[in-house]
């Protein structure tokens, strides 16, 4: 009798242990849930923060004229005053940088280009 009375003891502990294991496993499926959802609501306002520097940084750099382009038109427009040429330089304000010479030199080339 006290044997039986032992092994439903112990059975009871078992299956109180086992119940509270299962308790705690659920219990950190909902934290885990709670806290994933807080992580990617996070995550998602960190990526929305990047993406508008990113296109701010891409509408800044539009129409920049890039490092090799500005190396050709320094050395198309050799007339043209060093400090003229402004980094960052837009394309549209590559016109702005002629001078009457250059437009001498584009005709001079015409002309060759004609009669050769």
């Amino acid at each position: 009798m006290i044997a039986k009375k032992k092994s439903k003891q112990l059975q009871d502990e078992l299956m109180g242990s086992a119940h509270r294991v299962w308790l705690a496993g659920l219990g950190a499926m909902a934290m885990a849930e709670q806290e994933s959802n807080k992580l990617f609501k996070a995550l998602v306002e960190r990526g929305e923060t990047v993406e508008v520097r990113g296109k701010e940084t891409v509408e800044k750099a539009k129409g920049t004229v890039t490092d090799a382009g500005m190396a050709r038109l320094r050395e198309f427009l050799s007339e043209v005053p060093a400090e003229l040429f402004k980094t960052p330089l837009k394309a549209a304000d590559v016109p702005r940088l002629f001078t009457t010479e250059t437009f001498c030199k584009v005709v001079i080339r015409a002309q060759r280009a004609a009669t050769a």
